[in-house]
Formats: C-alpha cells, structure tokens, sequence
C-alpha cells in the first residue's frame, strides 16, 4: 500500500507543480498558464536554493542511508529494510531526474507554450521509473514469499 501512495503522490506533483495545474494550463490559457509559470519559477527556485545551500550534505546523507538499507535489508536479512531500500533506491533516481530538469529549466526557461509540455514528458519519465520500482519491488515480494512460505 505504501509504494502505490508513494508512486501516486510523485507521479502527481511534478516539481512541485500539481498535475491538475498542468492540465488546466494546457486546456484553459492564459490565467492557468500564469499560475503554471507562478508555481514552477518558485518551485524550481526553492529545488536550486536548497541543493545550492545543503545539496553535498543530501547526497552524503542519502548515499550513507542507501548503503545502510541495503546492507541491512539484503546482507542482514532485515525486511523492514529490503522494503525501505526497494522504496528509496527509485525515489532517489526520480529525486535526480528532477534536479537535473530544475538546473536545466533555470539556465534556459521554457516558454509558457511549452512548459506544460515539458512538465508532462517529465511525468511520463517518472512513472516509467515508477512502474519499473512497482514490478521490482512487487516481483522481490513474491520471491521473498516462495522462498519463505511461512514468512519467517
């Protein structure tokens, strides 16, 4: 049930911006328009300020979090951090995309034609990772499940 919500919650905001903003946008003109470019130049601010400000930290952070959960998770046999690490480990590639998209759209801003645009292949990139996290980590289950059918 977490990893439906969670892929849900990221696949819905699109750099912060909610995909129902989005779509009005693309459909309705120029004040949804405006509210798209509102909402994307303060969120695409905040995304650079902070990975400017602590970004070196959030990655040692969570790179020494990652190795952790997976050590324990596939090392130690503990499940609570198989399921965490088959959570985060895509969660942190889809964290990457996203930055990666917010440094390009500060050096050359989209137009308030094609933000949408951009925004919504964004998303598609996203559940693809999502799909890809959502079979992975429902095909370890079932694994984990035969391999261990009382599950202990």
């Amino acid at each position: 049930m977490a990893v439906a919500v969670t892929w849900a919650v990221v696949s819905h905001w699109i750099l912060g911006v909610p995909l129902d903003v989005i779509i009005r946008a693309r459909r309705a003109g120029s004040p949804a328009r405006d509210d798209l470019m509102v909402l994307f130049d303060v969120h695409v601010r905040r995304f650079n300020m902070i990975d400017d400000w602590i970004g070196t930290f959030v990655i040692a952070l969570t790179a020494f979090v990652l190795s952790a959960l997976a050590l324990f998770g596939f090392y130690y046999g503990v499940e609570l951090a198989q399921g965490l690490f088959l959570l985060g480990f895509p969660l942190t590639i889809v964290g990457i995309i996203c930055q990666r998209a917010c440094r390009r759209f500060a050096a050359e801003p989209p137009s308030s034609d094609t933000l949408a645009a951009e925004l919504l292949r964004l998303r598609i990139v996203i559940q693809i990772i999502a799909a890809i996290a959502v079979f992975f980590t429902a095909a370890y289950g079932m694994y984990f499940n035969l391999i261990l059918p009382m599950g202990f």
